[in-house]
Parts: structure tokens; sequence; C-alpha cells
């Protein structure tokens, strides 16, 4: 006599495509702390058409000092508060001014920069923080891309985009050791595939909060040497003792805005 359907085990297939994602139920934070108003259209036009989760709020740090003008805030407001649940606005004051004889690496720099981050990070509730400095063009899917990577395991910390260095532009903004700035992977030369860093600058990053939170306050290291590791630098140190993986996704490729990346691709062009 034929079995009855109901005398055989029922086998359920898993369709992946059917499991909500963290792009559709996590809340995302995005932060960019701006403070040089000649790369904020590019970068506002960015935030303007990339894709961005549904469920997620734009924390705007306004460190230009004023000159932000009004009209323009308001209009990049109207721009996008469609694209984000909430746009929040935080005045942080004057910009840092460099002293006659400072580079970039001048330690008083490191220090206002996570002096203005620890004004902003305590605040963030959302289960993932995008972190887009002020002269940073990601691809228009650079977030989807990165959360791809930290969907891997839940010891995957941070995933970040890669950029040139603008002190030494044939090398990415990031190192492979885990303690200091050195080691840094040639542009020209990266995996396709993500792999491990032991440190990256902050200019295009996807931190898992929970694991941000539990080093805060962000700040410096200085070393006996002068050299300074920055906030963001420290915050892999950090993230690295307590056991997160940090990781550098080459397919995320991101424009860097500044003078010595510009002077640096002319003569690339000039060169060929």
């Amino acid at each position: 006599m034929p079995s009855h359907p109901a005398d055989h085990p029922k086998h359920f297939e898993t369709d992946s495509m059917n499991i909500p994602s963290r792009w559709d139920t996590w809340q995302f934070a995005f932060l960019t702390l701006w403070s040089r108003p000649e790369t904020a259209l590019p970068v506002l036009e960015w935030l303007a058409t990339a894709e961005i989760p549904p469920n997620s709020v734009l924390y705007w740090l306004d460190n230009s000092g004023g000159s932000m003008a009004e009209k323009l805030r308001a209009e990049w407001q109207q721009r996008l508060r469609h694209r984000f649940r909430k746009v929040v606005w935080v005045e942080c004051g004057e910009p840092f001014r460099s002293k006659s004889g400072e580079t970039i690496k001048d330690p008083r720099r490191h220090v206002h920069v996570a002096r203005l981050y620890n004004l902003i990070f305590p605040r963030v509730m959302e289960e993932a923080v995008v972190v887009l400095e002020d002269d940073m063009v990601p691809p228009l899917e650079g977030v989807r891309l990165l959360l791809d990577r930290m969907q891997d395991s839940d010891r995957v910390g941070l995933v970040a985009g890669v950029y040139r260095d603008r002190v030494n532009p044939g090398k990415i903004c990031a190192a492979l050791d885990k303690s200091r700035w050195v080691n840094a992977p040639d542009y020209d030369a990266l995996p396709k595939e993500p792999f491990e860093i032991g440190m990256t600058g902050g200019g295009f990053t996807l931190l898992l909060n929970r694991a941000l939170q539990q080093v805060l306050p962000v700040h410096c290291k200085a070393f006996a040497e002068g050299h300074t590791l920055g906030w963001d630098g420290k915050l892999c140190v950090d993230l690295t003792a307590l056991g997160y993986r940090l990781l550098a996704h080459p397919g995320v490729m991101c424009a860097h805005l500044c003078p010595e990346i510009a002077a640096y691709d002319a003569g690339l062009r000039k060169d060929a």
C-alpha cells in the first residue's frame, strides 16, 4: 500500500534570498566629519546617490567654523532627508589650523580629530557605523560590499575601503602590522579578495558598533621616536586586542580628494 505523505519526514530547503539580511534589518549610522568646503560637493553627491541601507541615520559633524553657508546646508538637508531616516547636524566649532612648519603628521591634528569623534561616537546606538571622511568618494555600492564581508563572521569588527595614502601615495592607507603603522600594501599590487590588516585610516570604514563602543573613547598614541598613531590606527589596535578581525576590501577603491594624491595622479598621467 502506498505510504501517506505524512509518514515521511519533511525536508525544508533554506532559500537564502528570503532570509532578511543585515542590510534590511540593521540600523546604520553614517558619520561624516566635515571641515573642507573644497571637497564638500563630491562627498555630498555620493551621499545623495550611493546605495544606502533603508534604516540609516546621517550624523553630519560640521567642523568648518561657519564656512558651510546656511543656504548650502539647507539645500543638502532637503536633498538628503529622503535618503536617511533623519539627518543630525552637530556643530563642532573651528577646524584645525596648522602652525608654521607643521605637517599633516602633527600630533595636535590627531588629537583634534579624536576629540571630535569622541563627541559623536558615544551617541550612536545603531548596529553599524559608516565613517565617511570629507575627502573620500567611495564606489556607489561601497557600503553593501563592506557589509557583505562583515556578515561573514561576528568577529569581524571592521571592514575598510582602500585608498591612496596622502603621505605615501604608492601605498594604501592601511598597515599589515598590528601594533605600528608599518608594512603598508602597495596600491597597485593588492589581492583581489578582502584581506586581513592590522590597521587602517578611517576614510571609508564600516564598524561593528558593539565593538566600537568597547574601545571608547578613541585616542592617539605617541611613540618615543616621535611618531604618533592617530585615532583610527589606535582604534584598530584596541579592536585587535579584543579579538576582532579587521579587513581591507580591494573591491572598494575610493577616490582620495587631497592635494598630495592629485599631484601624484598628475605625475602618473605625465609619465604614461
